[in-house]
């Protein structure tokens, strides 16, 4: 019961308890991954960048402002969902209160620092802080999008940096069909293709290409089928090949 900090894995139609169920009746929901305590759960990201410790890629930030600190979660796969290890990762002096977190591609984070204890009518405040590592060298750099020619964002795909890959993602899109051949070409090149740029290369053709990327899909020729898989049109389905461990 209470109404503690929780992080919570969603699954579509999950029944989680809100507003009052999960305190009665908890066997009768999906609990959450962890319950932290009190406090006021602000901004977070899941932080995939070059540029800080390495142990701080791949994992979650939150700010709290209740507690002023931005916690690091620690995440490990458990089952179908995962558990989380609550770290301390960034405590400022007092009245520092972060609310916000974001990074930019070459491995600074910025915390927004609401710098007062309460809320309402106050005199101005608060500040933003640039946070990077001791030894801070630039994890990479950042190209003239708009510059660049088609097939190199498409590589780019493949970079270190969650914002990068976003922001190469949006020059993509603008550019329109213009980048869908290369994109194809990625998403069909299989395991030598590092699988974020699979991922992303996918994302990006299914924006561009909307209804129209369907007409790329096809199913195979009886040639193909009997070549790959040893059989006729008719005796498989995408199903089968999905179960198919030996493939």
């Amino acid at each position: 019961g209470g109404w503690n900090v929780r992080s919570t894995h969603i699954w579509q139609s999950g029944q989680y308890g809100y507003p009052n169920l999960f305190k009665n009746y908890f066997e009768e929901t999906l609990s959450c991954m962890a319950d932290h305590g009190g406090g006021a759960p602000c901004g977070a990201i899941f932080y995939n960048e070059p540029g800080l410790r390495e142990e701080d890629r791949g994992q979650l930030l939150f700010c709290d402002w209740g507690r002023a600190t931005v916690f690091r979660y620690d995440l490990k796969r458990k089952g179908a969902t995962y558990e989380m290890q609550q770290n301390d990762w960034q405590k400022g002096p007092a009245p520092c209160r972060p609310i916000d977190i974001q990074p930019d591609a070459i491995g600074n984070v910025y915390m927004a620092d609401w710098g007062r204890n309460g809320w309402g009518k106050g005199s101005p405040t608060g500040a933003v802080v640039k946070i990077r590592a001791k030894d801070f060298k630039p994890g990479l750099k950042v190209p003239d999008l708009q510059k660049q020619k088609t097939k190199d964002l498409i590589e780019q795909l493949a970079c270190p940096s969650q914002t990068l890959r976003l922001l190469t993602q949006k020059e993509l899109l603008a550019r329109g069909e213009e980048a869908l051949p290369g994109l194809l070409k990625i998403m069909e090149g299989g395991d030598e293709v590092p699988r974020i740029q699979r991922v992303f290369a996918l994302w990006t053709y299914k924006q561009i290409a909307k209804e129209k990327g369907l007409q790329s899909f096809s199913f195979a020729s009886p040639e193909l089928l009997k070549e790959l898989l040893g059989v006729t049109p008719g005796s498989v389905t995408p199903f089968g090949l999905m179960f198919d461990t030996a493939k």
